[in-house]
């Protein structure tokens, strides 16, 4: 999917989706929700490293919290997401 479809498909501009992917717009939960069903994957994988996409570390979601394991230092990073 090119951006340009992705954009089209969230009802969005480009400009719009490529700020909110670099980060020079804050976006909502809600906008993050709707780029990860239009991608077709859970939200947390948008933000999951490589390695826990490719299976060598599956991360755990407990009461809204997801929980990994950062593949260089170990330490455990959490997310939690409240609306």
């Amino acid at each position: 999917m090119t951006q340009k479809q992705l954009a089209d498909k969230l009802e969005i501009s480009i400009q719009q989706l490529n700020n909110t992917i670099s980060g020079r717009n804050t976006a909502s939960m809600a906008v993050y929700e709707r780029i990860a069903d239009a991608l077709g994957v859970e939200f947390w994988q948008m933000f999951a490293p490589d390695d826990v996409l490719n299976g060598v570390i599956l991360p755990t979601i407990v009461n809204g919290e997801i929980a990994v394991h950062c593949s260089k230092c170990g330490n455990e990073i959490k997310v939690k997401f409240e609306q």
